[in-house]
């Protein structure tokens, strides 16, 4: 084994998923990646407060949001 791909949502199982992973990593020289989506904001999608139909400008705001709080979260998930 070469590779692994962890895909991490930040609930418990997928924290512990990376512990796992890294753990067999370890033994087997392989390197761990891992897989966060985060959907980009669209018209119909709802706005960080919670308010439907947001302005490209909004969206582009939600994105970038969703982007730095999953990359804060990865961040602490690795350390």
């Amino acid at each position: 084994m070469k590779k692994i791909l962890v895909p991490v949502d930040f609930s418990k199982a997928s924290l512990t998923a990376i512990d796992v992973a890294a753990d067999i990593a370890k033994r087997s020289g392989a390197s761990v990646t891992l897989l966060h989506v985060v959907e980009e904001a669209v018209a119909d999608s709802y706005s960080i407060s919670g308010q439907g139909h947001p302005s490209s400008a909004e969206e582009a705001r939600f994105t970038a949001e969703l982007l730095r709080k999953a990359k804060k979260q990865l961040e602490k998930a690795v350390m």
